[in-house]
């Protein structure tokens, strides 16, 4: 889980905000299934929101 979490991470960390990051993760994870990718929507949220407040 640390390690997809950590692949997740350098995937969203070179955009500015979690709407840019989602759209770039549902054209690279195209294939997961949505169940899951609601949980990768929060994930990326809370980072932006956490990244924000630094």
């Amino acid at each position: 889980m640390e390690e997809y979490y950590g692949n997740l991470l350098n995937v969203i960390q070179q955009y500015e905000d979690a709407e840019t990051a989602i759209t770039e993760c549902r054209r690279r994870f195209k294939n997961l299934k949505g169940k899951y990718f609601t949980a990768v929507e929060d994930l990326v949220k809370k980072h932006f929101e956490k990244n924000k407040e630094i």
